[in-house]
C-alpha cells in the first residue's frame, strides 16, 4: 500500500508501474497487478517486459486470446524475445494448434539455442503428438544443456521406453 501511494504521489512513469505490477504479482494480487502493468503499457506502449508479464497473467487466467495478442505484440516489438515465442508455443498447444506451437518453439530455439527449458517444452509437445523419435532427440539436447534436470531425464526415458515398445 505504501509503495502504491508513493507511486501515485510522484510523476507517473512506466518503470514504477512495472515494478508495482511485479510486487503485486509476488503478493498474489493479480487484478491490481494487471492494472499496474496496463498503466505501464499506457505510459510506454512498447514496454516489452510489461506486455510480456501482462500476457503471462492473462495466460494463467485462461484469457488466451488476450495473452496471444500481447505475446504477438512483444514479438513484433522485439523479434528476438525468445521467451515470448516459448510462451506463445505453449499457448498454441493449449489451443490445439500444434503446427503453430511447433513453429514458435523452433523459433525460440533459433534465437536461444542454449535454453534447456525450451527444448524440454518442445520435446513434450512432440512426445504428446506422437513424434517420439524427434522428441527423443530434442529431450536429449535439453539433457545435454541441463544434465542434472531429473524431469528431462524422466521424460527422455519414457520416450525411449515408448520407442522400444513400438519396435
Amino acid at each position: 500500500e505504501k509503495f502504491t501511494n508513493f507511486i501515485n504521489s510522484k510523476d507517473p512513469n512506466a518503470e514504477s508501474y512495472f515494478n508495482l505490477g511485479n510486487v503485486l504479482v509476488q503478493m498474489g494480487d493479480v487484478q491490481r497487478a494487471i492494472s499496474a502493468y496496463k498503466m505501464a503499457v499506457e505510459l510506454k506502449p512498447n514496454d516489452i517486459n510489461a506486455l510480456y508479464n501482462l500476457a503471462n497473467i492473462y495466460d494463467l487466467l485462461g484469457r488466451m486470446n488476450e495473452a496471444e495478442e500481447l505475446y504477438l505484440k512483444v514479438i513484433k516489438t522485439n523479434a528476438n524475445f525468445d521467451l515470448a515465442y516459448s510462451r506463445l508455443g505453449a499457448l498454441y498447444f493449449k489451443k490445439d494448434n500444434v503446427i503453430k506451437a511447433k513453429e514458435m518453439y523452433e523459433q525460440a530455439i533459433k534465437i536461444n539455442p542454449e535454453s534447456a527449458l525450451t527444448y524440454f517444452q518442445y520435446g513434450y509437445i512432440l512426445e504428446k503428438t506422437g513424434g517420439l523419435v524427434k522428441a527423443a532427440q530434442i529431450y536429449q539436447k535439453a539433457s545435454d544443456l541441463d544434465p542434472q534436470n531429473a524431469e528431462i531425464s524422466y521424460n527422455l526415458g519414457n520416450v525411449y521406453i515408448s520407442l522400444k515398445d513400438l519396435s
